[in-house]
């Protein structure tokens, strides 16, 4: 086995209060243990023949937490500290391991959500074509993984976005804040706007 990516990822949100413990062990075993089993299984071979890479896809939501996707981003910080301390630990055995930490992705992850909230709006048919339309192709994912990969870069952010919003928060960590709080503020008409521009874009 020369190569492992962990790429499974199913996502739960809402607010925090309403989301049950039993959605909570959902996004946990499908995001953070089922990266874990794998690499249970498949690192003894790896260190066996003195060679290997791990590639965890985690999120943006692995580097910036924002309000309603509380669960999700706890899996994906999860799976960046697995990733970086995996890195220390493997790396003089011939291992690399890298996080991949896209953004917005045309994907189908927003129809499958499981979301809890009586005050924030949620409509998976009017989110996924979004996600369609505004998400970066999986093709053009796929070239900047390998690109990551091929310069080894610890932590792999997909698109000029992310990466920014990732250098504002380690530069300017107050102001961030501040930021992610206005979010938190507004989120319920954040996700109307979301649902409504999804409508019309449907």
């Amino acid at each position: 086995v020369d190569l492992l990516v962990n790429n499974a990822g199913v996502a739960v949100a809402g607010e925090v209060l309403q989301i049950p413990l039993e959605a909570w062990h959902w996004v946990m075993n499908v995001n953070l243990w089922g990266a874990i089993h794998t690499i249970h299984a498949f690192l003894p071979a790896m260190i066996a023949q003195g060679r290997g890479r791990i590639v965890n896809v985690a999120s943006v939501n692995g580097l910036l937490g924002v309000a309603a996707l509380v669960p999700y981003t706890v899996t994906k910080y999860g799976l960046v500290g697995l990733s970086e301390s995996l890195r220390s630990e493997l790396s003089p055995l011939g291992i690399q391991v890298n996080v991949v930490c896209p953004g917005l992705m045309a994907t189908n992850l927003a129809r499958n959500v499981r979301f809890f909230s009586d005050r924030i709006p949620w409509d998976p048919a009017a989110v996924a074509p979004l996600m369609q339309r505004y998400g970066m192709p999986p093709e053009k994912v796929a070239r900047r993984i390998f690109r990551g990969i091929e310069r080894n870069r610890p932590i792999i952010t997909l698109g000029y976005d992310i990466t920014l919003l990732y250098w504002l928060k380690r530069t300017f960590p107050r102001l961030f804040d501040l930021g992610t709080r206005f979010v938190g503020k507004r989120i319920a008409t954040i996700f109307t706007k979301i649902r409504d521009l999804g409508r019309r874009h449907a």
